[in-house]
């Protein structure tokens, strides 16, 4: 009456009479029930029926609303409880079906075989200290005991699994004898790698291939300061400095390369403060370039590149020895200019060499 929402009444429901004794002593406005319904679906109803009549409602309301395996087989175990005691090779099959159809076939057989016993003489008889036939749905009923038998039960009870530990098994935790259960060919005596050798400077675990013997951080001081590498900590002090060496070499020989060649530029090309273009050789002579022109018309053009010509003295421009000796032999010399007396006389506009001397 201090309330004014709905209150519910819950604990050891086992039928309709329970139903109703609980809401008359509790003044509760109703009453909610799990493993009494669970083993009775019609507890509410106040009927005790068939357990084949309530799984095949129940598989039916499966097929229209598919759910998960587990709940499936949850349901029938709990429906079939009374009856899976005396039939144990289903229980098994119930266990362990893997499908929906199969969990079907194991209802049916079920059923099959209740309805067998159901009809003999004198089978309506409980047994089992039950209230009904175990194939009549009917409420499951804990078994009750006092306190202290239970945990004398429990202590005098084994183990759910026996672990020996003698024997082969000695010396090995609960853990490890689980494990060689699981693995009877693996070695669990074996220590691994056993103890680990000391770095001779710091007392860490030290390189198994280790060059100096030391561990990473001590190797790197010592190969860093000696040059040297060490494949076990992947450091290459010695192989870097060669190759630093290397490069330098290939780009000191890539400097002197261009230099040489900046200097043969240099004494080639011809100097203006220099008018007779002189080269100064080896032995301390001069040579005097002379510079070879091409003139079409009177024109002066690029230079020269049918040849060197010789160097010829005066102001007229002589033509070239290299344009007479043509390949196609005298027809080539008559397109020639003519030099009479040091000019050329008129012709057709060709090419041809001057030589200045000037």
């Amino acid at each position: 009456d201090s309330v004014k929402i709905p209150v519910f009444a819950n604990g050891n429901i086992l039928n309709l009479q329970s139903v109703e004794r609980c809401m008359k002593e509790t003044g509760t406005d109703g009453i909610m029930t799990a493993e009494g319904n669970l083993h009775n679906p019609a507890l509410f109803e106040g009927k005790n029926p068939p357990v084949w009549e309530m799984a095949d409602e129940y598989l039916q309301l499966v097929r229209e609303n598919p759910c998960q395996l587990s709940a499936v087989r949850g349901h029938l175990f709990k429906l079939w409880h009374h009856s899976l005691q005396i039939h144990t090779d289903m229980r098994t099959a119930l266990a362990q079906g893997k499908t929906f159809e199969s969990l079907v076939e194991v209802s049916e057989e079920m059923k099959r075989r209740c309805q067998e016993e159901a009809s003999k003489p004198g089978a309506d008889q409980p047994t089992n200290d039950l209230p009904f036939p175990h194939w009549i749905c009917q409420p499951y009923i804990r078994p009750r005991g006092d306190q202290k038998e239970r945990e004398q039960a429990n202590k005098e009870r084994p183990p759910k699994r026996h672990l020996n530990q003698e024997g082969e098994n000695a010396g090995l935790s609960r853990n490890q004898i689980k494990r060689r259960m699981r693995y009877p060919h693996k070695n669990f005596l074996s220590k691994g790698l056993g103890p680990w050798i000391a770095c001779e400077k710091c007392g860490n675990p030290k390189g198994l291939n280790c060059v100096f013997s030391l561990c990473r951080a001590c190797c790197k001081v010592q190969a860093h300061a000696e040059k040297m590498d060490c494949p076990s900590h992947r450091l290459w002090f010695k192989t870097k400095e060669e190759r630093r060496r290397l490069w330098e070499e290939k780009k000191r020989q890539k400097q002197q390369q261009e230099n040489t060649t900046n200097e043969q530029e240099d004494n080639t090309s011809p100097d203006p403060d220099n008018p007779n273009n002189s080269v100064k050789n080896e032995d301390g002579s001069l040579t005097t370039q002379v510079e070879e022109k091409c003139e079409v018309n009177g024109k002066e053009t690029q230079a020269c590149q049918h040849g060197d010509g010789p160097v010829l003295s005066g102001k007229a421009p002589v033509v070239a020895p290299h344009h007479q000796q043509d390949p196609k032999g005298a027809e080539a010399d008559d397109k020639l200019p003519k030099v009479k007396n040091g000019d050329i006389q008129d012709s057709p506009p060709t090419k041809v060499c001057l030589l200045d001397t000037d």
